[in-house]
């Protein structure tokens, strides 16, 4: 990535900056969940707000993998094919 002097950025300082970003947002929703609703309801709706963020990663994930056993399953089978083709 280049600014506007044209030098480059690393990715640390990206990853840096990504980071203070999210802290910010994750700070503002606490206190709005401490606005709406006392101490021990935003604990338990902020933590249910994480495992939900952690399960939808969860399974980004295994479609990710899903999607490399499809394809390894498609290459396997199409060598097999091609093979069982060349000896006939």
């Amino acid at each position: 990535m280049y600014n506007k002097e044209e030098t480059i950025i690393s990715s640390e300082e990206i990853s840096l900056n990504l980071m203070r970003t999210q802290s910010i947002y994750v700070t503002i929703l606490w206190k709005y969940f401490l606005y709406l609703y006392d101490y021990k309801q935003a604990v338990i709706r902020y933590a249910n707000l994480v495992k939900y963020f952690l399960d939808v990663l969860g399974q980004l994930e295994r479609l990710e993998q899903n999607d490399a056993h499809d394809l390894l399953i498609e290459t396997v089978t199409t060598k097999i094919e091609h093979e069982l083709v060349v000896e006939d």
